[in-house]
Order: C-alpha cells, then structure tokens, then sequence
C-alpha cells in the first residue's frame, strides 16, 4: 500500500483536529501542541496587575511566554517573587510538579497582586494536575477587583476548568465574563481576550449552537490578524478551528472562502521560507496541510485530495524528529 494512502486512512479516522486553546498550554511544550511566536503589540501594562519590574517580562507572562519571561528577568538579575513565580510556571509547563509544588510553597506573597499571582499559579498546577474542582474553588476564592484584567484572567481560567470538566454551560458563562472584564480594563485587542474568543467558541461548538460557534471563531481568527500578523501557528490554528467548525456544519461557501484566506495567508507564509527548524512554524504548516486535505475531501476532489496527501506526506518526511 502505497505510504500517502495508509496515511490517508490514519487521518481519515481521525475524529477531530480542534484544539481548545488552554492558558496552561503556553506554548513551547503542550497537551494540544500549540506553539507560538511572540509578537508584541507595544502594550505596556500599568493597570496594577503587576508590581512594576520590568515591562518586557512582565508583557511575557501575561502571555504566557514563560521561559522568555524568566530568561528576561534573569537577564535583569531580578530577584525574590518575580522570577521565582517565573521558574514555577517553567516547572509546571515541563510537568515537574513535585519542582513547582516544592517551590511554590516557599513562595513568600506581600502585595495583593502578588497572592494574586500565586493563587493563580497554584491553580494551573492544580489544573495540570487533574484536581480540576479544586482549580475551582482556589479561583472563586481568590479576590479580585470588578472591570480589572485580573478579574478578566480569573473568569478565563474559571471556564477552561469548566471545560475541562465537560460542563460547557458554566464554561460559556465565565468565558462570557472573562470578554466583558477584558473590554472594560482596557485589553479588549489582547491576546488573552482572542484566546478567549477561540476558547468560548469550542465551548459553543460542544454545547451545540452553531451560530455562536462560527460567530466567535470568526472573530477569534480576525483580532489575531489584526493585532498579532506575524503569530503565523496562532492563526493557522484559528483558521483551521474555524474551517473545521463550518465543514462540520456542512456550509461549503462558507469553508471555500474561509480556506481561500487560509491559503493566502499561508502561501505568503511558506514562499521562500527555510527549511523547517522552528517548532512553531512546523505546527503552522502542519495544521495548513491537514486543513487543506480536510477541506478537498468535504469538497470531495478526489485529485486534489492526493494532491495533498503527497504534500502532507512531504511535510511528515521533512520534520523535525522534535517535532
């Protein structure tokens, strides 16, 4: 048997490739293999959510770039809380949990953002973990003020436990609270608030409204190429989340216009690129060349569907062995 065909047959029973996005999943090694590249918007935080340090690394976490966010701060030579927060989230992305447990109960919180911080953290390891109730109870818990971005990552990381726990309602309505929180502090272009968006339109996807689904894939899709263009795996994943969802649902002219824009962005990606060596971008290409053989075979073209078979096949041959 020819080897693009028992590939075809593997992902042809392949059930799904959407991904609920996770704030615990950031980004370098994860469950759901999302990978991505930085991209700063210039946004300085100055609400009060963090204690000022240094901008940069404190930009980082908020977007989960969490080694780069330690690689700043020790770069900086910083000391005490900050950087040790940062050395706990690493120990909780590589799955040391007995490391950040170790660490996080020696943390020494002073300030109110501070234990918020922490309270956080240790509710991601509680989260990784699988004691997903007691995420829960940790983040109701902890107090927060209304119209704030911490008000607005609590209710984000209320309703991927939720989620989690496969009780899509009670994840929509956090989800729902985390967009409000992040419009009113002012981050309603931020990644955080598009990774809500995705977040909020899987859980619609789950519970079964179709409309609010595409609805908020669609924007989810659209703030990451207005603000983030140059995050090639983040909207190569919202536009395969958002091409799956509408072939799912059976809309052809829908899927033909969605994959167009996917392709256009893509080809310009792809033309004279190197050789695969980037983690991130070999998921963005990945998740292009899936989507493409997906969507020829709604379409049922059998010619291009080989077609891109050997282009899947191709891709697999040239990966990193990391990846």
């Amino acid at each position: 048997m020819p080897a693009f065909l028992s590939l075809f047959i593997i992902l042809h029973r392949l059930k799904s490739h959407k991904f609920i996005i996770f704030i615990s999943s950031y980004p370098e090694t994860s469950h759901n293999c999302m990978l991505r590249i930085l991209f700063l918007s210039g946004l300085l935080l100055t609400n009060g959510v963090f204690a000022r340090s240094s901008p940069e690394a404190d930009s980082l976490r908020l977007l989960g770039k969490f080694e780069k966010e330690l690689l700043v701060r020790q770069k900086l030579q910083e000391k005490g809380f900050e950087p040790d927060l940062s050395r706990i989230h690493v120990f909780i992305r590589k799955k040391e949990f007995a490391k950040a447990g170790h660490l996080l109960a020696g943390l020494n919180a002073v300030t109110a953002q501070q234990r918020f911080w922490k309270n956080k953290c240790h509710a991601l390891l509680l989260q990784e973990e699988g004691e997903t109730e007691e995420a829960i109870a940790l983040l109701k818990s902890t107090p927060v003020s209304d119209k704030t971005v911490e008000a607005a990552l609590t209710e984000l990381a209320l309703g991927q436990n939720y989620a989690i726990l496969d009780d899509q309602l009670s994840a929509i309505r956090h989800f729902e609270q985390a967009l409000t929180a992040f419009e009113t502090s002012g981050y309603m272009h931020h990644y955080m608030a598009g990774l809500t968006l995705s977040d909020l339109a899987y859980a619609y996807d789950a519970a079964g409204f179709r409309n609010k689904t595409i609805e908020y894939g669609d924007k989810a899709l659209k703030l990451f190429i207005r603000n983030y263009p140059e995050d090639f795996s983040m909207i190569s994943t919202s536009h395969n989340n958002l091409l799956f969802y509408i072939i799912d649902y059976g809309d052809e002219k829908r899927a033909t216009e969605v994959h167009r824009s996917y392709a256009g962005y893509m080809d310009k990606f792809l033309a004279g690129k190197p050789p695969c060596n980037d983690l991130s971008d070999v998921h963005a290409e990945a998740l292009y060349r899936l989507s493409s053989l997906r969507f020829y075979g709604f379409k049922k073209d059998h010619e291009k569907m080989i077609q891109h078979l050997r282009l899947l096949e191709e891709f697999f041959g040239k990966a990193p062995r990391e990846w």
